[in-house]
């Protein structure tokens, strides 16, 4: 039996919010279905709407459009209201300072009382290299915020738009904050001011890498590594500040520098000054005793490493091995000067000139300090023998022959002082003898010298400071040694003259004088070839050392007469 097919319904009326399709179904009578007929349409299957759905749509249509008109009417309300409020919207602030339901002239009164310190506590961020590394407040930018444009501002915010935007302002203060910055106005003397102010506090010296003892550390030296510094770039951080106050924000400011480069640090320089230790020294201009230095010896290449691996700024403590001196500056205050190592006294004859240049010589030299390991020199220690410093003319061998000039006799005082540094056995540097042996001083013994070279020079090599101190007393010149004795053992120097060199006697004919009349016009001097030995005893009289200390060659000098000519 084929199945029926559903009959056509006219389709009842329904609102705009429903309209449903209707379906007729099928009788109770009916057999079941062909399973090969044609499926019922799905939308066929609903039944007709009712009338009690009916009148809920419409009663829901109209309760939205009373809803509707409802806020219509309220939000109307809150445009008149806004548009009449002679107040700023409530939840208002101007940089902080609450401008809620305020007047205009309530709100500059406000302003004038809170605003200064806003300006004053209000910080613009300053950073460098991505850190925050200072701050500025805006008053110190010379930024200030007249009450005037403060109030107007937060007066502004809820009445400055159109008749329903203004509404919308006060429904949304309600509800949310408003928070408002005026525009800044700086004074751009004090800007630029503060900038260069700012600018040195942010500068950053360079940290140069350096090396440094410390007292009682006795594993090692330290060091410091290097760290570049920084300048900051004036100008762009001035600008940087211009635009961040035009901007109106507090977002961070960026200072920009340019690297300032930290020197190395010089192990080299360090190695040299401390090769050797060095004992404790005496100043003689501030007159005190200093201390010595030590000995580091350290690995080079290894300290460079570890400068390396360490962070720049830091302090590292590089591996050495400290030698300290044999006298400390403790030690040397108590036996400073203490004794006469030794002393030569000699007489002073001849021409006025001649003792006064000694005694100008000696003055000279009297209170000249050596440390140990310092060199003396008598040339530098006497200065120019010449009429502006002091000296005069007076007989003195130039090419053979005896002349005057200026500075004659200081020998004397330098051959003194040679014979006191050999009997405090002292070390020698440069020293000549006389052209012709002397007649004051031990032959072997003399120290001739002349402007520039020839000069006299020693050493201290004691482990103590030493001073030579010169005496003036009826003619007889005195040299003192004072040094610190360590044991009690004394020098004698030993001559032996190895040679001798006879003069002649020459004869000059002569028109100006009488027929066979005789003037001994140059004297004579008999030539010496003499050696000497320094040797050291013990205090009981024991030979410690015998040294041989130097030859002296003394020329020989002919006697020359003068005689006149026999008549013809």
């Amino acid at each position: 039996m084929e199945a029926q097919k559903p009959l056509e319904q006219e389709t009842p009326e329904t609102t705009p919010q429903e309209a449903p399709t209707a379906t007729i179904p099928q009788p109770e009578s009916t057999p079941a279905a062909n399973p090969e007929a044609d499926p019922i349409p799905e939308e066929m299957d609903a039944s007709p709407e009712s009338p009690a759905k009916k009148t809920a749509g419409k009663l829901a249509a109209l309760i939205g459009g009373g809803i509707v008109a409802v806020l219509g009417i309220f939000y109307l309300v809150l445009c008149i209201v806004s548009a009449s409020h002679g107040t700023i919207l409530g939840r208002t602030d101007v940089m902080g300072v609450d401008m809620s339901g305020l007047t205009v002239p309530q709100a500059q009164e406000r302003w004038q009382q809170e605003g200064q310190a806003v300006c004053q506590t209000a910080q613009l961020p300053l950073t460098v290299d991505g850190e925050t590394a200072g701050q500025v407040s805006l008053w110190e930018l010379g930024v200030s915020v007249t009450p005037e444009t403060a109030a107007q501002l937060a007066y502004d915010a809820g009445h400055s738009g159109h008749f329903l935007e203004n509404g919308w302002s006060l429904l949304r203060s309600w509800f949310r904050e408003t928070s408002l910055t005026p525009p800044w106005t700086a004074d751009d003397a004090a800007l630029q001011e503060k900038a260069a102010e700012l600018a040195e506090q942010l500068d950053m010296a360079a940290v140069d890498g350096a090396c440094r003892l410390e007292q009682g550390k006795e594993d090692g030296f330290l060091v410091t590594v290097p760290k570049n510094g920084r300048k900051i770039d004036l100008p762009r951080l001035t600008d940087a500040l211009r635009a961040a106050l035009a901007a109106g924000t507090l977002e961070p400011v960026t200072c920009a520098y340019e690297v300032v480069e930290a020197k190395p640090v010089d192990f080299d320089a360090f190695a040299e000054a401390y090769a050797t230790a060095k004992n404790a020294s005496y100043n003689a201009a501030a007159d005190q005793v200093e201390e010595g230095t030590v000995q580091v010896t350290f690995d080079a290449a290894a300290a460079q490493k570890l400068v390396a691996q360490a962070q720049p700024g830091q302090e590292i403590t590089v591996p050495a091995q400290i030698q300290q001196p044999k006298v400390s500056k403790a030690a040397l205050e108590k036996v400073l000067f203490r004794d006469v190592l030794a002393s030569c006294t000699t007489y002073v004859s001849g021409a006025w000139g001649r003792i006064q240049n000694v005694r100008k010589a000696a003055q000279n030299i009297s209170g000249t300090v050596l440390n140990c390991g310092d060199q003396f020199s008598y040339n530098d220690a006497i200065g120019p023998t010449t009429a502006d410093y002091g000296f005069y003319a007076a007989p003195g061998y130039v090419g053979g022959k005896t002349v005057d000039v200026y500075g004659g006799g200081v020998c004397q005082v330098s051959s003194t002082l040679y014979y006191a540094t050999l009997k405090a056995d002292l070390e020698i540097v440069m020293r000549y003898c006389h052209q012709y042996a002397p007649g004051y001083i031990k032959w072997g013994c003399d120290a001739t010298v002349y402007d520039g070279f020839p000069d006299f020079i020693f050493a201290n090599n004691t482990d103590y400071p030493i001073k030579i101190v010169t005496y003036w007393n009826d003619n007889n010149v005195t040299v003192e040694i004072l040094g610190t004795k360590v044991d009690d053992s004394y020098v004698e120097m030993v001559s032996e003259t190895v040679d001798v060199i006879p003069w002649e006697t020459v004869y000059e004919e002569t028109d100006e004088l009488a027929p066979g009349e005789k003037q001994e016009i140059q004297t004579p001097y008999t030539g010496y070839v003499v050696q000497t030995w320094r040797n050291v005893y013990a205090g009981d009289g024991s030979l410690l050392s015998s040294t041989f200390e130097a030859t002296s060659n003394y020329e020989s000098r002919d006697q020359i007469i003068r005689i006149g000519k026999a008549k013809p």
